[in-house]
């Protein structure tokens, strides 16, 4: 009977020891809250620490990722990036970024007035950006917005009910839902302790990527109507935007990495249609893993060339925000 006590209390105190360890290392304050018209959003103050890269990510209290910043500044013109974790890029330090690596670009060309700030959350998709948008205009106090997309927003996100904003697809008609918040699949997150949100993530990521893997995809597989309809509402939420894109590469095919994929060549024409300053990164992407043959995909502890973007590839997609958005944001 003894013997059970000191192993049940070794089991203890070894829980405990963990739960330390996730809360004050990994993630300080840890879970998720309910922003007003935001949505769901990491907790302010959250520390986290991604599976890739060597990182930690730390949430400031605008729900954003970086140092503290005034909103009252009225010198200050903040661009407001929203995407999901290429963009929140825990997989980085903060100053390896891409938005970070556009703000030093402004302020080497002694463009201080300009703030770039981080509001990428993982898990995030095209329909919260347009249900969310002008939510984080009003509340950050900025007109300026650059969207982030990639490939899964549109094979696995776009229509799927899991997420809190998706599409709903009837017939030739594309409708916007947004879930109740008390509904969110991340809403009962932000009360539990560290060691139970980090468990309850890592399982809803994994049902998620099974989804992914079973989902059928659209009819048309350039998404050519997803894409229109999300530069055509884009257009009518924010004032002033950019979109960038973040491809997905294959680059065991030097002889087809340059190649636009159907969907690529739909967000293209799309951005082309409505108007709207767009980059895809996968002409810089390959021409610089022709060049040096390193990948702008992958960490020393993952896959090289699998998985999200490297400093390699916030560096280069940094510096082409900047050329993009520079001259649309003249004194």
């Amino acid at each position: 009977m003894f013997k059970l006590l000191r192993v049940g209390l070794a089991l203890l105190s070894a829980v405990l020891c963990w739960e330390i360890i996730i809360t004050f290392l990994s993630e300080r304050i840890p879970g998720f809250d309910i922003g007003t018209g935001l949505g769901v959003v990491a907790r302010q103050g959250t520390s986290i620490q991604g599976l890739e890269g060597f990182s930690i990510e730390r949430i400031n209290s605008h729900y954003t990722r970086g140092a503290e910043f005034d909103l009252h500044d009225a010198n200050t013109r903040r661009v407001v990036v929203l995407g999901d974790s290429y963009t929140e890029a825990t997989q980085v330090d903060e100053r390896s970024s891409f938005s970070q690596v556009a703000q030093q670009k402004f302020l080497d060309n002694g463009r201080s007035d300009i703030l770039m700030v981080n509001a990428g959350h993982s898990g995030k998709s095209p329909p919260y950006y347009i249900a969310t948008g002008k939510a984080w205009m009003d509340f950050l106090r900025s007109d300026f917005v650059v969207v982030q997309l990639n490939e899964g927003d549109f094979t696995s996100d776009f229509y799927n009910s899991a997420q809190d904003a998706y599409i709903k697809h009837d017939g030739d008609q594309l409708t916007l839902i947004r879930k109740p918040l008390e509904q969110s699949s991340y809403a009962s997150l932000a009360t539990h302790s560290g060691i139970v949100t980090r468990v309850k993530r890592i399982m809803a990521e994994r049902k998620g990527a099974e989804k992914k893997k079973t989902s059928k995809k659209p009819i048309d597989p350039s998404f050519a109507k997803e894409t229109l309809w999300f530069m055509h509402e884009a257009k009518k939420v924010f004032p002033y935007v950019a979109v960038v894109y973040v491809p997905t590469m294959d680059y065991h095919q030097r002889d087809t990495l340059s190649q636009l994929p159907p969907i690529e060549v739909s967000l293209e024409a799309a951005a082309k249609a409505e108007g709207m300053p767009y980059i895809n990164m996968r002409p810089q992407y390959a021409q610089y893993f022709f060049e040096t043959n390193q990948p702008c995909h992958g960490f020393n502890n993952t896959i090289p060339g699998i998985g999200h973007i490297n400093g390699y590839g916030h560096r280069l997609l940094g510096e082409e925000l900047y050329k993009l958005i520079s001259p649309m944001l003249k004194r």
